[in-house]
């Protein structure tokens, strides 16, 4: 071989390994990205405050269904059945207050809305391990304050959080797991960020575990699933995969011209009894 052709192809190797060195020292800032905070924040529903196991503080909205008290001075402040939500990566917990108000008043369901350490203006740098630390705190927290049991509360996942929600049910129960615009994997996810060679190796260095497609296997509460078929980010093809390796499937819906947030408003009515009956309601 040429000398100067192995010259070139050592640099290029070099390049390589420094570019796959990057990504596996910043991959964090890569998969969490914190949006800016609105200035003001969580109308409309009751702000909770509480901390993570190793302290971190952390905060989410609670939006009260009809069988509650929450956020009101009458007793029992309990709810009856709970909905615990999770964003995905460039979102926020106050994003989805109109969506959790619109879930109380159709299916009576309590909703709380968590938001990640790094989020929401909260202290702390968002990790896989530090966002499930929270994911568990804040199903401990609503367990231990409000009485509920895992039989009680749904898991609901948007995007990034679906990797969340899946693992916690698989780890903890549910009474059911609701997963909208689904990713198979977050090295799947990555895999469509970058050209090859680089997306082959994503999966060697990814300290980011989240992959519902394997979670749903361990899942013994019904796991039900609706996505967009333009989904540029989550392809519809990710969500049926999930919805395939499901232990327990419970109802796939796809949404005729949804992107990637935008399902529940382009689905209308056709996604609010889906959600109704994912949840045993009749819809209001």
């Amino acid at each position: 071989m040429p000398g100067s052709l192995l010259r070139i192809l050592l640099v290029l190797l070099g390049a390589f390994v420094v570019i796959v060195f990057v990504v596996w020292a910043v991959q964090e800032r890569l998969v969490f990205l914190p949006p800016p905070v609105p200035p003001q924040q969580g109308r409309g529903a009751t702000r909770v405050d509480f901390s993570s196991t190793d302290g971190q503080p952390l905060f989410g909205f609670f939006v009260p269904g009809a069988d509650s008290q929450v956020g009101r001075e009458q007793v029992p402040p309990v709810p009856h059945r709970i909905i615990i939500h999770f964003h995905g990566n460039g979102d926020l917990a106050s994003s989805w207050i109109d969506w959790g108000q619109e879930v109380a008043r159709r299916t009576g369901y309590s909703v709380f809305l968590a938001e990640y350490r790094g989020y929401g203006g909260l202290p702390g740098r968002p990790s896989y391990d530090g966002v499930m630390r929270d994911a568990r705190a804040t199903m401990g927290f609503l367990q231990e304050r409000y009485g509920v049991r895992p039989n009680d509360i749904v898991l609901y996942g948007h995007s990034l959080g679906t990797g969340v929600a899946t693992q916690l049910a698989a780890e903890q129960g549910a009474r059911a797991v609701l997963l909208e615009a689904p990713i198979t994997s977050i090295v799947d996810a990555g895999r469509r960020s970058f050209v090859a060679p680089l997306s082959f190796v994503i999966r060697w260095i990814s300290r980011i575990h989240f992959a519902p497609v394997d979670h749903v296997r361990n899942i013994q509460s019904p796991v039900w699933i609706v996505c967009g078929d333009v989904d540029q980010v989550a392809p519809a093809s990710m969500s049926k995969s999930v919805f395939a390796a499901a232990l327990n499937p419970g109802e796939f819906l796809l949404v005729e011209g949804a992107q990637h947030n935008d399902v529940a408003d382009c689905g209308g009515e056709e996604y609010w009894e889906w959600l109704s009956r994912a949840l045993g309601e009749e819809p209001h």
